[in-house]
C-alpha cells in the first residue's frame, strides 16, 4: 500500500456503489488536512501524511454532503 488507509469508508446504498457515486461526483482526490479521497478507489480515505482524526470525519462529511 502507498498510503495508510481507513479501508473501505462509506456504506454502499441499496443498488449502487458508494465509490461510482463519489468518483461520478467528481470527489477523487478531495482532501481535508491529510485526509484524501483515493485516486485509485473513491470509496477510500487514504492518509497522505500526518491526518487528524477530524481530517477524516471533515472529509466523510464533505463528501456525504456533495453526494447527497
Amino acid at each position: 500500500l502507498e498510503y495508510a488507509s481507513a479501508g473501505s469508508t462509506f456504506k454502499r446504498p441499496p443498488g449502487y456503489f458508494a465509490g461510482t457515486l463519489i468518483e461520478q461526483t467528481g470527489l477523487k482526490g478531495l482532501s481535508v488536512g491529510d485526509a484524501q479521497v483515493s485516486h485509485k478507489h473513491a470509496g477510500f480515505v487514504i492518509n497522505t501524511g500526518n491526518a487528524k482524526a477530524k481530517d477524516v470525519l471533515d472529509l466523510i462529511k464533505e463528501v456525504q454532503r456533495r453526494v447527497y
